[in-house]
């Protein structure tokens, strides 16, 4: 998941050409990799994004969130919905977002993107523009009926699944435990998931000038975590290392019942060297210890005390396997 909240940040590459159809909106533009399944197009003075990722029933239902949570994490400042529009071939609304102070208004003029879902894959589509007014506002909608009807205007295919590569943090190589499967890895973003305590380790790693907060990041990103699997729940914030480094951290918690164990999802963010990384480990059961999976990624500092579950002591044998 915290993969699929980043997709429409940018990543920088090489030109295209683009289709005969698609040179006078897109003049002056420059295509580039916006992750493994998307495009990113860079003009003068706006840009938009085109960015396909998996889907199911969840995404489907959070659909509007998972688009409030990636643009307000790219953007710069505070930011302000400003409210929705319809335009042809979204099934969505389009949500609009606005500077919310004078201070922020030096970053971006105005922002729009939306999300349409099919029975295997979504497809987000996103338009931000460096100053505000109707041509603006115009040029946007028509980048966004593009994206939204014909796909990438240079022609670049995003709905290919990338082969997963190797399963690495930057430079830390993890390995995929017993009973575990490697989903997705590349350079961007990467997943394993286990049918041991239903858990799953997700990270995801973008150049650190492309995004303006990764405590941003993070609190974009938890009100989507905190509806999966019909939500219940409980979210705390609490100092821990990632890689090593210290970061933000939150853990997310739903308490057991009868006919579902206790299950947690900690979802930290920080800076390692030219990189913002986010990583998402998950997992069932009354454990006081992350389980394999995690990949001694995450470890809670001492100066936060509260164990994972039953036993504190378990907690600190991990905080020391963990450095």
């Amino acid at each position: 998941m915290s993969a699929l909240v980043a997709v429409t940040l940018l990543m920088l590459a090489s030109a295209s050409q683009f289709r005969r159809e698609a040179q006078e909106l897109f003049s002056g533009c420059r295509a580039r990799p916006n992750g493994p399944n998307g495009r990113f197009y860079e003009c003068p003075d706006w840009n938009s994004s085109i960015a396909t990722m998996p889907s199911n029933a969840f995404m489907g239902e959070q659909r509007l969130e998972l688009v409030r949570a990636t643009i307000r994490a790219a953007l710069p400042g505070e930011v302000r919905e400003e409210g929705q529009i319809r335009v042809s071939g979204s099934e969505s609304p389009v949500l609009v977002f606005v500077p919310a102070n004078a201070a922020s208004k030096a970053g971006f003029g105005f922002a729009e993107a939306t999300i349409n879902t099919s029975a295997d894959r979504l497809r987000l589509v996103s338009c931000t523009s460096r100053t505000d007014g109707k041509n603006q506002r115009e040029r946007c909608r028509k980048a966004l009926v593009y994206l939204l009807t014909h796909g990438t205007p240079d022609g670049a295919n995003i709905d290919a699944p990338a082969a997963a590569g190797q399963a690495a943090i930057l430079s830390h190589r993890l390995e995929v435990p017993p009973g575990c499967q490697l989903v997705e890895a590349n350079e961007d973003v990467g997943r394993i998931k286990c049918d041991t305590l239903m858990s799953t380790l997700a990270w995801n790693t973008v150049e650190k000038h492309l995004v303006p907060s990764t405590k941003r990041w993070l609190e974009e990103t938890i009100p989507v975590m905190m509806k999966i699997d019909g939500g219940g729940f409980a979210v705390e914030n609490l100092p821990c290392r990632l890689e090593g480094q210290s970061a933000t951290c939150a853990r997310l918690t739903r308490q057991g019942t009868t006919a579902k164990p206790t299950f947690r999802i900690f979802i930290a963010t920080t800076v390692l060297a030219d990189y913002a990384v986010m990583i998402t480990c998950a997992f069932a059961g009354e454990t006081a210890t992350f389980p394999p999976v995690c990949n001694n990624t995450l470890s809670l500092q001492d100066s936060f005390p509260q164990k994972l579950g039953t036993s504190s002591e378990g907690t600190n044998q991990h905080q020391d396997a963990g450095r």
